[in-house]
């Protein structure tokens, strides 16, 4: 039996992924957060890196592509180490600089923990030494790139529900519409170099959030997401490529 391997946040998506993927293979597919369940083979993993019992793994995306994307802390030093654009996370407060995001912690989902600073008095009230903090970049507009096989395969664009001084574009706060790739010509060889990254090149099936720097003029990588939300289109797109690369 093929098994998903996903976590609590990922299970609704996994489970529109496998109701797709058992049109493919006309079988039963089993969903599962709890890694002791996949004991054999075939499995695929959707954002969990957990270790299981066998020795192998035939998950698409390896465990450690998976912490990539999970630890935003190791994320961000992979990604300055290939003079990527994207979050650089501090502990020293000597050389604070404001507009900045506060992060409680770097391994949560959701913007769960973030705020927004905008001076040395809201730091000094909010700020613990476990905290990390960031400059806040304004982006003029923020994607979501599927990526299946080192290729595009949708781009939806974040869309805030309301204006915001300092915009936050979690799904509580926006929506995301569909866009092709024509409008955005910069975005597919940004892409391209992106995922030659040794570790970033492990990934099968993934999504980005990526965000354009007006001011830079440059796109800013937010993170990676290996148990992205699905909608029925989306996790169609993932299944085919599913059932076409994945040996059973």
């Amino acid at each position: 039996m093929l098994k998903i391997l996903t976590n609590n946040s990922s299970f609704p998506s996994a489970k529109t992924l496998r109701d797709c993927l058992q049109d493919y293979y006309n079988k039963r597919i089993f969903v599962t957060s709890r890694p002791e369940k996949i004991n054999s083979y075939p499995f695929i993993r959707y954002g969990n890196s957990n270790a299981v019992k066998i020795r192998e793994e035939t998950g698409f995306n390896s465990p450690n592509f998976i912490q990539l994307s999970s630890n935003k802390l190791k994320f961000s030093r992979v990604m300055e180490r290939n003079e990527i654009y994207s979050p650089v996370y501090h502990r020293n407060v000597g050389e604070l600089i404001f507009p900045l995001l506060i992060r409680e912690t770097l391994t949560s989902f959701g913007c769960r923990g973030i705020h927004v600073i905008k001076n040395e008095e809201e730091f000094n009230e909010r700020w613990r030494d476990y905290f990390y903090w960031t400059p806040y970049i304004n982006l003029s507009i923020e994607l979501r790139v599927h990526i299946l096989g080192n290729k595009i395969v949708k781009i939806f664009k974040k869309e805030l529900n309301e204006p915001q001084e300092f915009p936050i574009r979690n799904n509580s706060l926006c929506h995301f519409s569909l866009k092709s790739l024509e409008k955005y010509p910069k975005l597919d060889s940004f892409i391209e170099t992106l995922v030659k990254i040794q570790e970033v090149n492990e990934g099968k099936f993934y999504s980005i959030d990526i965000g354009w720097d007006a001011i830079d003029k440059k796109y800013f990588v937010l993170e990676f997401n290996t148990g992205s939300g699905l909608n029925e289109n989306t996790a169609e797109e993932y299944a085919k490529y599913i059932y076409e690369n994945m040996e059973i």
